[in-house]
């Protein structure tokens, strides 16, 4: 989880007040992380209570309040960044932070002698990017096996992490696990994501079989473009959107694709917040 001190939090012009109400804002996070949900409302709590003993100062380091550690925090994921930006490095080209992302999503899925697969890291990444909204991965086609961008493979980031840096071994054309160089992704990977969002989406599709996530990742797709096109987000319109795309005509002979289980999808992804209640 990442930690973030009181002085970074007001870099974004938020207050212990406006950290509790995000705090507040995260049900699934609560009921799955209980203790530490709890750990994390006591430290905004102690936080309210010395910022309204402290006298007002225009220097953030007059104030001594503890470190607040808050997962999912979107004020982190508004900045885009898990740390303040300091001036005068160039930032790195997004086919390298995506390296970086991909190295470190297939270190959180990899288990010994599971290697991860290029379908499995790529439906996380498309699931942490539509949860943190990092702007890097965007060009998803609607694909046999549910929305894929090509572009992972065939304009750098696997070559970066891969052959380039080491970060990733190639076990065979389609499964990685972690290489040699590791951890040099890890750091790099925190400078371009927040940590605690992007864990909590690991957290929520870790045990997912890949049939699962290929549906969850179509149905959220399709109910999109239907927002996209005004209209009603209803199981019969996702199930309807999918008939009318070659590509995806095929899921409808599957169990997998159901009326039934694209509905409890969508309230699933109504629950964790990729689409709105009313859509």
């Amino acid at each position: 989880m990442a930690a973030i001190h009181p002085a970074s939090v007001h870099a974004h012009g938020l207050t212990a007040d406006d950290l509790a109400r995000i705090l507040a804002t995260f049900p699934i996070f609560a009921r799955k992380r209980p203790g530490f949900y709890a750990y994390l409302k006591e430290r905004v709590d102690e936080w309210k209570q010395e910022s309204s003993r402290a006298e007002t100062s225009s220097t953030l380091h007059a104030v001594s309040v503890p470190h607040v550690q808050l997962a999912m925090a979107k004020s982190v994921e508004q900045s885009r960044s898990t740390t303040v930006s300091k001036p005068g490095p160039r930032k790195a080209p997004s086919q390298f932070q995506q390296a970086a992302i991909l190295a470190w999503v297939v270190q959180q899925l990899y288990g010994q002698g599971r290697p991860v697969s290029r379908f499995r890291a790529g439906k996380i990444i498309y699931l942490i990017e539509r949860a943190v909204q990092l702007g890097l991965f965007h060009n998803y086609l609607k694909q046999a096996a549910g929305p894929y961008d090509p572009s992972l493979r065939y304009k750098g980031p696997e070559d970066i992490a891969v052959r380039q840096q080491r970060w990733l071994t190639a076990v065979d054309e389609s499964h990685f696990e972690p290489g040699p160089k590791i951890n040099v992704a890890l750091r790099y990977a925190r400078r371009y994501l927040n940590f605690a969002q992007a864990s909590a989406v690991i957290e929520q599709f870790r045990t997912y079989q890949d049939g699962t996530l290929s549906r969850w990742t179509t149905v959220d797709m399709a109910a999109r473009e239907l927002e996209r096109l005004g209209q009603a987000v209803t199981p019969e319109h996702v199930w309807g959107y999918l008939a009318d795309v070659s590509e995806w005509q095929h899921k409808l002979q599957r169990e997998e694709f159901s009326v039934d289980l694209i509905a409890s999808t969508l309230v699933g992804l109504r629950k964790i917040g990729f689409l709105g209640k009313g859509s």
